[in-house]
């Protein structure tokens, strides 16, 4: 890892907060330590006037204030979305839930072997009120 401040680390950098990505994921990227890169930003921000490390920290902010408001694809929402649901959260679990579509959900059905066997009890109160269930409730089978 480097400590070098540089156009081209800084570059990297303020293109993959664009991108969406987080302070320490855009270090990594670039191969600068996170800790390097907070440095950077708190002495940017620190200085008065038009300094390399200043340029640097507006950069950063701005490029996080465009990340923001750009729209997020599908493939980002679910990996942001998978990323909260394996951390505990159980909104996010709730929400993964919701939004799982009908063929992922088919392709489950299909992988269990036994889910044939579960179709005639998945709806039993409602088979029972129907009157389908009946003849299993008379003793005499008579009707």
């Amino acid at each position: 890892m480097t400590t070098r401040f540089g156009p081209m680390e800084c570059g990297s950098i303020v293109q993959s907060v664009r991108g969406g990505l987080t302070i320490g994921e855009s270090a990594e990227r670039a191969g600068v330590a996170a800790q390097t890169v907070r440095h950077w930003l708190s002495r940017g921000r620190a200085e008065d006037g038009d300094t390399p490390h200043a340029a640097f920290a507006a950069a950063v902010d701005d490029a996080r204030a465009a990340a923001a408001h750009a729209p997020m694809s599908d493939r980002e929402f679910r990996g942001h979305l998978a990323k909260a649901v394996r951390g505990g959260s159980v909104g996010a679990m709730r929400l993964w839930w919701r939004t799982r579509s009908e063929v992922e959900l088919d392709d489950e059905r299909e992988l269990d072997p036994f889910a044939e066997l579960d179709a005639p009890f998945t709806d039993l109160p409602a088979r029972r009120r129907s009157g389908v269930l009946d003849e299993l409730d008379d003793p005499t089978n008579e009707r």
